[in-house]
């Protein structure tokens, strides 16, 4: 099983490799819908974890390099809190903890 699912248009399909380096760290499964066709060529993410946590991020045109949206998507989920239902934060086989996901304090 995955551990993230990005869906959308072609165009957001090689942004995979952004949200992973993104998300890398927080535990659970997560899918991405990219809504690409928005008034003036602006996106909305809506990134959904397996425990029904969801987060929405609106992006403007000048933001969607994989740079930027790694960066605003890591700014974004700075402080997310834990999985519901699960005592340790478990991560998706394959990925280690990362410092820069760490909450600061």
């Amino acid at each position: 099983m995955a551990w993230i699912t990005v869906k959308g248009s072609a165009l957001v399909q090689g942004l995979e490799p952004a949200f992973q380096e993104a998300l890398r760290g927080l535990a659970g499964s997560w899918t991405i819908e990219v809504h690409d066709g928005l008034v003036g060529g602006w996106w909305l993410l809506v990134f959904r974890r397996d425990d029904n946590f969801e987060r929405t991020v609106l992006l403007s045109p000048m933001e969607q390099s994989p740079s930027v949206i790694r960066e605003c998507v890591q700014e974004t989920f700075r402080n997310v809190p834990p999985r519901a239902g699960s005592s340790e934060q478990m991560l998706p086989p394959g990925v280690s903890r990362d410092r820069r996901a760490t909450p600061r304090r």
